[in-house]
């Protein structure tokens, strides 16, 4: 399994355990399958690595000195809710299933490790983190871009909406429809018109957020 498949980009991981062989051992197969790994020995010191995130992946053992895994996981969901977070103990059965998801723990994994099953998961965790920035992302960038549409774009593809999205409607019925479904019609139409499907998603959204903001102003002065 190389680092290519798992991995287009190199993604950072936090692992902490207060063993160091463990740690090591951690280090050297999220290292060979293309990961960038910070260590921290123990709950505490885990804590105060966080300042060198955002991580992608943390890994946190369940009994170490200080404070534990459990208590790790229940600080960083305080600020951090979207972070995968892997508790890795050898009370496996011994934890209680409520008590670990009230803590805000991601997964569960049992020491000693199945190495292909580890990487297999951390590979999965990284990826849908992966995929939770960018649909982040792209959201910032549509609300920044619907900010700075001006009323006449945003009455423009109103326009187009109501003749193409909804042409086959009643006026009654376009009266009837929501600013997000007059906002989805013209953001599409818009969308359908930009050079990549990315760009389109971006920019169809922000228009779309601005277009369908103008109907329900228009609908409110029409009652």
């Amino acid at each position: 399994m190389s680092a290519h498949q798992l991995h287009d980009v190199r993604q950072k991981v936090l692992v902490v355990d207060d063993n160091p062989t463990f740690r090591e051992l951690l280090t050297d197969l999220l290292e060979s399958i293309g990961y960038h790994v910070l260590t921290a020995q123990d709950g505490l010191a885990g804590l105060d690595a966080l300042h060198n995130g955002p991580f992608d992946l943390i890994l946190v053992d369940y009994r170490m000195p200080g404070i534990t895994g459990l208590e790790m996981t229940a600080f960083i969901r305080r600020s951090d809710t979207v972070t995968p977070i892997i508790l890795i103990t050898g009370d496996y059965y011994a934890l209680a299933p409520e008590i670990v998801a009230q803590a805000g723990v991601t997964r569960v994994l049992a020491k000693p490790l199945q190495i292909q099953e580890f990487l297999k998961i951390c590979s999965a965790e990284g990826e849908k983190k992966k995929i939770n920035d960018t649909s982040t992302t792209r959201q910032k960038e549509i609300n920044r871009m619907s900010r700075a549409i001006s009323k006449p774009i945003a009455l423009g593809v109103l326009v187009l909406a109501l003749t193409t999205g909804c042409a086959g409607m009643s006026t009654r019925q376009q009266r009837a429809l929501s600013g997000g479904a007059i906002g989805a019609a013209g953001g599409a139409a818009i969308g359908a018109m930009a050079g990549s499907p990315t760009t389109g998603a971006i920019v169809g959204g922000a228009v779309g957020t601005a277009t369908g903001a103008l109907w329900d102003d228009i609908k409110k002065s029409m009652k």
